[in-house]
């Protein structure tokens, strides 16, 4: 029974890490877009500021 226990909570450690690299995966998508977006507007404001 002990080896169940075991494996059932190494399972639980698994699952735990997955949802934690898909939320941090998640993250650092939405950071890049973030930063993406921010350089598309100075980029912008630059074009835009010209004579």
């Amino acid at each position: 029974m002990r080896a169940m226990e075991f494996t059932n909570t190494a399972q639980q450690n698994v699952t735990a890490m997955k949802q934690q690299a898909k939320a941090a995966q998640k993250r650092a998508k939405e950071a890049a877009l973030r930063l993406k977006l921010r350089n598309d507007q100075q980029r912008l404001a630059q074009v835009m500021a010209q004579p």
